[in-house]
Order: structure tokens, then C-alpha cells, then sequence
């Protein structure tokens, strides 16, 4: 009896082949970093299952491909990865924004952000908001942060801590991301 669920590997071998058709064995090889011969078992499985379909091009030459089931696989775990990013994106946004809050509560409207763009976007995001209104904030760059004294600093680099600002106004967005991953 086959089973008709896929392992992670066989569900990578499948973006692989998705990606790269003209690959060889070995290339499949390299990029799952299993031996050959667990390479070939997959390929087999996937082809017993109905995911891949092997074709000789030529006498050296092997093409692999998806077929309509393989395809669908790729698409429904691009789908489900997708999904559960945009779910990640939220999660992150309302805990800045609870962040952003407790700021706002105690009087504080000017924020800044330095540090990697895409994280600073996300920070952005949530000033974009009329709950804060009245707000400034802003992207600096690190010679920016060197003169200013007031406001809270959101550190949007991973153990990045700059020097003279005050402890209790400034988050380093990385480690407070990585606590909501863990809890």
C-alpha cells in the first residue's frame, strides 16, 4: 500500500523539481543533503505515487518533471506557507502595537526606527493607524540616531543596542519577536 501523504523531503524534492527540472540526481542530492541513493529512493516513491514523471531525454540525459498531482502539491504548500506568514505578519504587528500602546498611554509620541529596512517597515506599519495619531515617527539612519535623546527607539537589527539611550525607551524588536515565537 502507498501512502499518500509526503514527507519533508519528498515535499522538498517536489519544489526542486518545480524550480529546476533540468536538474541531475546529484544536484537533488546536494540540495536535500542526503546521499544519492536516498535520492533515488524519493525519486522512485515520487513516481510510484504520481507527484514526478522521469523522462530520457537522451541517453546521459534524464528530465524530470511534475505532473498535475505534483503540481498541486507545490501549489497547496506555497499556499499553506503563504497563509501562514500573513499569519505571522499579524501577530508581529499586534504585539509592536501593544507595544506602541503602552508608549502612547504614558504620554509618548515620538518614535523612531533603525535598523533593517523590512523590520522598520513593519513598525511603520502600525504608526500608520489613527489609533496614534499625533504621533511622529521615523526611519533613521545610524548617524540620525546619534542625535536624539527623546522619544522611543525601536532597534530593528538583531543585538544591536545603542549607546545613551535610556533602557526604558527603547525595544529591540528581534528579541521581542522572538519571545511571542517562544510563548
Amino acid at each position: 500500500m502507498i501512502k499518500d501523504t509526503l514527507n519533508t523531503k519528498e515535499a522538498e524534492l517536489i519544489n526542486i523539481i518545480g524550480a529546476e527540472c533540468a536538474a541531475s540526481q546529484r544536484d537533488f542530492s546536494r540540495h536535500l543533503n542526503i546521499s544519492l541513493g536516498a535520492t533515488h529512493m524519493l525519486l522512485r516513491r515520487l513516481v510510484e505515487q504520481g507527484y514526478i514523471h522521469i523522462r530520457q531525454v537522451t541517453k546521459r540525459k534524464i528530465e524530470y518533471t511534475l505532473t498535475p498531482k505534483g503540481l498541486s502539491e507545490r501549489l497547496e504548500k506555497s499556499r499553506h506557507c503563504t497563509l501562514e506568514t500573513i499569519r505571522s505578519i499579524k501577530r508581529y504587528k499586534q504585539t509592536i502595537r501593544d507595544i506602541v500602546r503602552g508608549f502612547y498611554r504614558s504620554g509618548e509620541r515620538d518614535f523612531w526606527a533603525c535598523g533593517d529596512e523590512e523590520v522598520s517597515w513593519l513598525v511603520q506599519s502600525v504608526f500608520k493607524e489613527e489609533e496614534f495619531q499625533g504621533c511622529r515617527f521615523r526611519i533613521l539612519s545610524d548617524e540620525e540616531r546619534e542625535d536624539l535623546e527623546d522619544g522611543v527607539l525601536f532597534i530593528c537589527r538583531p543585538q544591536a543596542e545603542p549607546p545613551g539611550w535610556l533602557a526604558g525607551k527603547r525595544v529591540n524588536v528581534f528579541e521581542t519577536l522572538a519571545r511571542e515565537i517562544h510563548l
